[in-house]
């Protein structure tokens, strides 16, 4: 490695470019202009973390080589701010990019208690891209770092990680099993973490769902209810916080970067916890329904609409409206059906929502008409489900379309139609269409 005869990282990088015999065309390589490497040569701008990580690797050399002295003794602190900016993205739903930055850090140099959070983080990174035997095998590698030092609340994190391996694996068994011990560890805490509480038990009733204990399910919606209430929505100050940190870090400002991350950070956690509630909502509607516990279940899909109006999330919202929605329908409110789905259907017309709520909001809709006699009107909505659901790969709802606009044509003596969307219905569900 060369010696760092200049001070400034833009002298450093000019240095390092004419050593590899580079114009500044070169090292902009399309993904910068030019006029940017020169400014950052020139001193005029400093490069985000990420942008230098790009510009240092392109003139083989270490990011570090290019830092100023005075930067030297925060690497530290550096790290820490990159783990932070690793997580944030993780919640704001950018897996792939919270695992490019994880794969650009050098962990060894943790302390214990770091280098265990930082390989939890790896895990669930790649649960969330659908990998549970890697976020096994680093999960079993932070485990044999445990010890009785470790705080309970990590080790509350690591079996849930685990569980949620084991369910994504199927093994729903051994995902209970590890539920329970993770919520026994975060029981052991002063203060629990009410996301992680949330998650955790959110992920006990699906273990119990998927083994058909529907009583057990149930009975932790109460207290999965008490958690969420504690969340509020916080989407634009996340996002404000998450600007400003870029600002502090191009500044070279880490300390204020990295406040700014963890503030960011835990806002995003708050609307995750939204989301969490909102899923277990409509999970406990599920299993009232299906126990004939109407007045219960409309109450847990009113459940459901609150945490996702609270999220601000979009998607979340118009589900949860199409539900409520299709609620009412079946139990004779059309009224109240119909001022949820005029709400839903505004929310999609101006807003970027999948082709599955699309075709879920049109379906309803469709429905509505049917009910009244207005035939013509639900026969072009319940087509309109069935191109928007076609596009979205969603076969089972695309089958409930099928069997749905069938019954309608049965019922108004169109016999042979109807029976044409039967079958379709049947193909469908089976994956033969």
């Amino acid at each position: 490695m060369t010696e760092k005869p200049s001070t400034s990282l833009g002298s450093r990088l000019r240095e390092a470019r004419l050593a590899q015999g580079m114009t500044q065309d070169d090292l902009a390589a399309g993904q910068f202009s030019k006029s940017y490497v020169s400014a950052v040569e020139l001193g005029k701008i400093r490069p985000s973390v990420n942008a230098l990580r790009t510009l240092a690797g392109r003139l083989d050399q270490p990011m570090s080589y290019f830092l100023e002295e005075e930067d030297a003794i925060s690497e530290e602190e550096r790290m820490a701010t990159e783990l932070a900016d690793a997580r944030y993205q993780l919640l704001a739903s950018k897996p792939a990019e919270a695992q490019r930055i994880l794969e650009g850090l050098d962990t060894d140099g943790l302390r214990s208690i770091e280098r265990i959070n930082a390989q939890l983080l790896l895990a669930e990174i790649s649960l969330a891209l659908g990998d549970p035997l890697s976020a096994t095998m680093v999960l079993d590698t932070a485990n044999a770092k445990v010890g009785a030092q470790t705080p309970s609340e990590q080790v509350a994190r690591l079996r849930h990680l685990s569980a949620l391996a084991y369910q994504q694996q199927g093994k729903s068994n051994l995902a209970l099993e590890l539920e329970r011990k993770a919520l026994a560890a975060l029981e052991e805490t002063e203060v629990a973490d009410p996301h992680l509480k949330l998650d955790i038990l959110n992920s006990l009733s699906r273990s119990y769902s998927a083994l058909n204990r529907p009583d057990e399910a149930r009975a932790l919606y109460d207290e999965i209810s008490q958690v969420s209430e504690n969340a509020v929505s916080a989407r634009h100050m996340a996002q404000t916080h998450r600007d400003r940190a870029d600002v502090e870090r191009a500044a070279g400002r880490m300390s204020e970067a990295r406040r700014h991350i963890y503030e960011a950070t835990s806002l995003q956690e708050t609307l995750d916890s939204m989301r969490l509630a909102t899923e277990a909502a409509g999970n406990s509607a599920r299993l009232y329904t299906g126990a004939d516990d109407a007045d219960k279940g409309r109450h847990s899909l009113e459940q459901a609409l609150h945490y996702a109006e609270m999220s601000g999330d979009l998607s979340l919202i118009v589900s949860a409206s199409n539900n409520l929605a299709a609620f009412h329908l079946k139990n004779g409110d059309s009224e109240q059906a119909e001022a949820l789905m005029n709400k839903a259907q505004e929310m999609v017309g101006g807003g970027d929502v999948s082709s599955e709520l699309l075709g879920q909001t049109s379906l309803n809709m469709a429905r509505l008409y049917h009910t009244r006699g207005q035939h013509d009107r639900a026969d072009k909505l319940f087509l309109q489900a069935i191109k928007q659901l076609k596009d979205s790969n969603q076969r089972e709802l695309l089958g409930q379309v099928y069997f749905q606009y069938g019954q309608a044509l049965v019922s108004r003596g169109q016999a042979a139609e109807g029976a044409d969307y039967l079958e379709r219905a049947y193909t469908t569900t089976r994956g033969h269409e």
